[in-house]
């Protein structure tokens, strides 16, 4: 698909107000609180625990592993967590085991106390042993004393109670590294890690962590009647993700008349259908409108998620074209699904409304509009697409026949032609970009009057362009014709 799709007598396009949710109460500043299981403590993003046990060394640290998949006797990497690990045993008058051992190096005699989980050296980190006896021969497995200091044993059989640590769990619905993803899993709760859901997303939910909203296909027909006569309805259909296995247009009688394989998707994913419609009242592609009168024509538009079944997420729309107002752009407003105990298929019928271009008179050094002004200063055209940014809205404009004429319309001076160029003696020599095709300003040129008159009135027509064009032919300013195809 190319080209651009022309339009006059543009007027103003409103949306209903953007709603916002407030964010869950345990949500501080966006990011989730952590949490630990019960009977652990926290500290940080670390949860710790104490047994009431007595076990080895190597059953201690299997019960850590067993009672949590992330689990380990505890590692202590700082006076503060040594300082919280002592208050949480301080007066019982036991010895703890925690993850400390002695790591033997086959044939040497050189020896290493390191951390288990990662075989780090004790040496090069944190430490707070009672004594330098940690570096005696025989001493295998470390504890810790409810005063907090540190010990190794020679025998790591010994009957000790032991200090458990695991990474804080994410709050339900929350997973990721700092418990920031959140997911809408069916019935359960996601991995804390991978956001996978075990039985499938919630109602309302897709995507491989089920995090990404389901909604709803959304559409928009743009209607376009060319000076020879043909006719043309470009119908874009916005999918909202959901793989639909159908997208089709059916004829008065119901049959299907276009199929979704007619359907022309764009890198945005926004399905699009140009049909032409001759003077002799065939289309191509032959998608069988109902024509009901000579400038107006119908199809019903329907989308299947599941095709020979019906889904909540299906649509059925009704769509027209009348080409007494060619201008216009129909497009269908969101509401919201029926909650019933059936699922009932939505009906819709393609709702009118309209977009807005701008066109601004102002000065070139300070961007302000102009109402006044000395002739002989310099000012500019600006050309703004107010768009309301849906996924289906036009993306760019392409002025043609710009002209200036008095207020009361009498007299009239063309300034570029049909196809952009600027006529011989026009002030208009050039369009620029600012940022986007939906956003032109021309060069500066001195204001001037009509034939003695004191008031000037700039128009122009435009076309607009959609993201299935490039940028270049979306912001051209003058060239060729631009056919409809």
């Amino acid at each position: 698909m190319g080209g651009l799709w022309p339009f006059t007598g543009l007027s103003h396009f409103e949306t209903e107000p953007r709603q916002f949710q407030k964010p869950p109460p345990y949500i501080l500043f966006g990011i989730p609180q952590y949490v630990c299981p019960e009977g652990w403590v926290k500290h940080k993003d670390n949860c710790m625990f104490s047994s009431t046990q007595a076990k080895s060394w190597s059953k201690a640290r299997k019960l850590c592993l067993k009672n949590e998949p992330q689990g380990k006797l505890i590692e202590i990497h700082s006076a503060e967590e040594n300082t919280v690990l002592t208050e949480l045993v301080n007066g019982t008058n036991f010895e703890y085991w925690i993850g400390l051992k002695d790591l033997h190096r086959r044939y040497t005699s050189n020896r290493a106390i390191v951390w288990n989980s990662t075989n780090s050296e004790i040496r090069y980190l944190y430490n707070n042993f009672k004594t330098n006896t940690h570096h005696v021969r025989e001493e295998n497995c470390g504890f810790l004393d409810d005063r907090g200091l540190w010990y190794l044993t020679k025998s790591c059989d010994l009957k000790k109670r032991f200090l458990c640590q695991k990474k804080t769990d994410c709050l339900n619905g929350y997973y990721g590294q700092l418990c920031s993803e959140r997911c809408h899993c069916y019935k359960a709760d996601c991995d804390r890690n991978t956001g996978k859901c075990p039985y499938g997303c919630s109602r309302g939910w897709m995507g491989e962590n089920c995090n990404e909203k389901k909604g709803a296909a959304e559409i928009a027909v743009y209607c376009v009647e060319e000076k020879n006569s043909d006719k043309h309805a470009l119908v874009r259909v916005d999918l909202k993700g959901v793989s639909y296995d159908e997208i089709y247009l059916l004829d008065e009688t119901g049959a299907i008349a276009c199929k979704k394989s007619l359907f022309n998707p764009d890198t945005d994913g926004i399905y699009n259908i140009n049909i032409t419609i001759y003077s002799n009242g065939t289309t191509n592609p032959d998608c069988s409108p109902k024509h009901t009168s000579e400038e107006l024509f119908e199809w019903t538009l329907r989308t299947e998620e599941f095709s020979g079944f019906l889904s909540d997420y299906d649509r059925k729309f009704q769509v027209k074209c009348n080409f007494n107002r060619a201008e216009k752009l129909f497009r269908q407003k969101n509401q919201p699904v029926s909650r019933k105990s059936t699922i009932n298929l939505v009906e819709k019928e393609v709702k009118q409304t309209t977009e807005n271009v701008k066109l601004i008179v102002q000065d070139p050094s300070t961007k302000e509009p102009i109402s006044r002004i000395n002739i002989g200063s310099k000012i500019q055209i600006a050309m703004v697409l107010d768009t309301h940014n849906t996924s289906v809205s036009a993306k760019g404009i392409f002025p043609y026949n710009c002209s200036c004429s008095t207020s009361d319309g009498k007299i009239t001076r063309y300034l570029t032609d049909s196809t952009g160029c600027p006529l011989k003696n026009s002030p208009i020599v050039s369009l620029e970009e600012q940022g986007s095709p939906a956003h032109l300003i021309s060069n500066a040129f001195d204001a001037f009057t009509i034939e003695g008159r004191s008031d000037v009135v700039f128009h122009c027509q435009f076309r607009f362009c959609f993201e299935t064009f490039s940028l270049s032919e979306c912001s051209r300013f003058c060239g060729e014709s631009v056919e409809l195809v």
